[in-house]
């Protein structure tokens, strides 16, 4: 895999992602899609954030399920730094059309991924990417990152996690008026690409490395790739199971901001 240059990014610069996310971004981004959601839910769940953000008085939503909006507003930040990261350290997103770990369908309406290893839904379809970013996942991430900033990323996410204990709509607010509604699809989007990512790029990571982790062994004659001995270093790094999904300390950002840029698509 073709890498970029990663000397401006340090871990300080995130407020969600452990050490260990940092540096095994494809390790987490694998965590993500195999054991702490389906795309399925994952889109549940922005649904739920993209109605209760447009909810006034009274607030219709059951404290109970607030807190897991409210909790899941930081996961998808989390999810927001680790494309940063990525999109940082990768060059090549274009798809292999002769890798042995995935195989994309396209029809009129977008493309699926068959992948009978997945812990839940194994049928990923990607309805909202388009073609371009599908076959190339690179161009959505950079119109994620002009569409907001990195901090602009974080700003949207705290007022969005206002209005779930308040009166407040996200529409309501200056920076986001008549543009909430694509936001959310930019949220949608995210999720597919996530999945996208984990598929293109995670999934060969840890066939190679990690296979033990995820319980995985079962499915090696399906890979053409055999399981290499683990890098010490990399699997310091990675660590195993039982990998701390605390969320960090808050800090202030400081990578290279890119300018925001509304993309109208």
């Amino acid at each position: 895999m073709l890498m970029k240059n990663t000397k401006k990014l340090s871990h300080k610069h995130f407020r969600y992602l452990t050490k260990k996310e940092f540096k095994n971004p494809l390790y987490a981004v694998a965590r993500i899609c195999r054991s702490e959601t389906s795309l399925y839910e994952y889109r549940g769940v922005i649904n739920k954030l993209m109605r209760a953000s447009s909810t006034r008085t009274p607030k219709k939503i059951k404290t109970i399920n607030a807190s897991n909006l409210s909790f899941s507003c930081f996961q998808i930040m989390r999810n927001i730094e680790l494309i940063y990261v990525l999109k940082s350290r990768f060059d090549n997103w274009e798809l292999d059309r002769k890798s042995p770990h995935y195989h994309v369908e396209f029809d009129l309406l977008g493309a699926w991924i068959d992948d009978p290893s997945l812990s839940f839904d194994t049928s990923l379809y990607f309805k909202r990417l388009k073609k371009d970013e599908i076959k190339n996942i690179g161009i959505f991430l950079a119109k994620f990152f002009r569409f907001k900033s990195l901090r602009k990323w974080y700003k949207l996410i705290e007022d969005i996690h206002t209005t779930l204990f308040s009166e407040s709509r996200l529409s309501e607010y200056s920076a986001y008026a008549n543009e909430d509604a694509k936001i959310f699809k930019y949220f949608k989007k995210l999720a597919e690409a996530t999945f996208l990512i984990y598929e293109t790029k995670a999934k060969e990571h840890i066939f190679k490395h990690h296979v033990k982790d995820f319980y995985l062994e079962e499915y090696l004659e399906d890979e053409s790739t055999e399981p290499t001995e683990d890098d010490p270093e990399e699997n310091d790094a990675a660590g195993s199971t039982d990998h701390d999904d605390s969320l960090a300390t808050p800090e202030s950002p400081s990578p290279d901001e890119t300018a925001d840029e509304d993309e109208d698509e």
